[in-house]
């Protein structure tokens, strides 16, 4: 191909690289640039031999030259492109760069704050994975007390709690999941040890050496909806207020009232049942309806021992309070060691029946519950157990408390043949409980409390009598 073709055909093949601004200029000057050209010296005839050498030397001087021109040409456009463009675009630019930067800054802000958060919940341990659920939630709480009481005939003192328990949620589906509470637990229970158990305090361990490993809570659970739950398994008595919410972290003191000693007990109900209920929950806008549906057996009765009950609660959002009504029946046995005239029921029939009100708003946190049984003849007296506990937030990490709080647990007691001291107290006991809660961060709970407590006089000449306790305790969940 002669020189000056392959010269405009290469021209041609830079100029299809470029964009198209360019491509358009590039071609409007090659067109102007031929037409010169042709006007001014003619166009060389393609069919010159190499014997022409003259002027074929000349028309190669000149394309050279030509070609200077046409490379100044194109870097003045290409110049004047790029002026235009920054002059034109340089305010825009400009804008979006610092937009672009200020997004980064803060996406970069943001992940350096997840890190952050990931490293002081995780920091060198391994994230727990499921092998089939969606999800594993996993945590649990350390909780200690130590306790002084002052009784009529002496003083006793001791660290009488010591509770590690571990909690696990599996998610297998959307509709269905699991939760397990497994405790282990080191503790002396405090007792008096004279005949009618209220004036020489004293404690003792529960348990073999007071260790258990009790499984607190498994149950299974079926969400159908909001409304219909279906769960199986070991599982709180859906009953009152604080049974309820059961644990350590979140109560103020965690030495409950007395219907629910002692714990894992059947003083009025049951604190646990394993069987089967239904629950659910209906919202209006504000408001809330839930219920329970609940029958089952109590661990520590006979396995035909049936309870069976039903709760309900509607919360009124608007003034933060929720109103409670509870009904349940079941079977219990008393069993005495010393001659009575009394027939004992080994499976006696109860039914209990129980109102609650909590008010949760803004610094107020006011909780009171009613219970009472009708108890078949042999299975002892009526039961009763009553307590109103007023709360004042004074910030996020103090609360102080009171606590009124009286029992009845109309058992019939005798003293045993051989002496030694009675399973339960005769007649009833009133206390008046001082508190406070300092949470230092939110998972650490740190209490002091002050318990005056009152025996009333008791059947077979147990006598009036008064002691006081003081325990500090702490609760510390992960």
């Amino acid at each position: 191909m002669p020189q000056i073709e392959r010269y405009f055909m290469n021209r041609v093949v830079w100029c299809v690289g470029q964009p198209r601004e360019i491509q358009w200029t590039q071609s409007v000057l090659l067109s102007v640039l031929i037409m010169a050209w042709s006007l001014f010296l003619g166009f060389p005839s393609v069919g010159w031999t190499a014997e022409s050498g003259t002027g074929f030397a000349e028309i190669e001087a000149q394309l050279e030259s030509m070609q200077q021109s046409i490379e100044s040409m194109r870097l003045r456009v290409d110049g004047l492109e790029h002026h235009n463009q920054d002059g034109a675009m340089k305010g825009a630019e400009d804008q979006f760069s610092k937009e672009r930067y200020e997004e980064l800054s803060e996406r970069l802000d943001a992940q350096e704050g997840l890190s952050q958060e990931l490293d002081e919940k995780v920091g060198s341990r391994a994230i727990v994975h499921a092998f089939e659920a969606m999800q594993l939630d996993f945590g649990g709480f350390l909780h200690s007390a130590f306790t002084h009481i002052h009784g009529d005939q002496g003083s006793a003192s001791s660290f009488d709690r010591l509770t590690f328990e571990i909690l696990l949620k599996a998610q297998f589906s959307r509709r269905f999941s699991a939760f397990f509470a497994q405790a282990f637990i080191r503790e002396s229970n405090s007792r008096f040890t004279d005949t009618y158990q209220r004036t020489s305090p004293g404690f003792g361990f529960s348990g073999a050496g007071g260790v258990k490993t009790p499984l607190v809570i498994a149950w299974a659970n079926y969400r159908h909806r909001d409304e219909l739950n279906i769960q199986v398994g070991r599982y709180i008595t859906p009953f009152g207020i604080i049974n309820i919410e059961h644990f350590p972290a979140i109560l103020l003191d965690t030495e409950q009232p007395q219907f629910l000693r002692p714990f894992s007990g059947d003083t009025i109900f049951p604190n646990f049942i394993t069987g089967a209920q239904a629950h659910g929950k209906f919202f209006f806008n504000d408001d809330t309806l839930q219920y329970n549906v609940y029958t089952g057996v109590f661990t520590g009765s006979t396995p035909e021992q049936f309870y069976s009950g039903v709760r309900t609660a509607y919360t009124v959002g608007a003034i933060g309070t929720t109103f409670g009504l509870n009904v349940g029946t079941g079977k219990r046995s008393l069993t005495t060691t010393a001659p009575d005239t009394t027939i004992v029921a080994k499976n006696a029939t109860f039914y209990m029946y129980g109102v609650d009100v909590l008010i949760d708003k803004g610094p107020i946190l006011w909780k009171t519950e009613l219970f009472m049984t009708d108890e078949d003849k042999g299975a002892g007296g009526n039961r009763l157990g009553f307590y109103t506990q007023p709360a004042y937030r004074v910030s996020d990490r103090w609360i102080v408390f009171y606590r009124y709080d009286f029992l009845d647990d109309g058992k019939l007691q005798i003293v045993p043949p051989g002496g030694g001291p009675r399973r339960h107290t005769p007649g009833a006991s009133t206390e008046h409980v001082l508190g406070l809660n300092f949470l230092p961060v939110p998972n650490v709970r740190l209490r002091a409390t002050a318990t005056w407590k009152e025996f009333a006089s008791g059947r077979l000449g147990a006598p009036n009598a008064d002691a006081q306790i003081f325990q500090l305790s702490g609760t510390f969940s992960f």
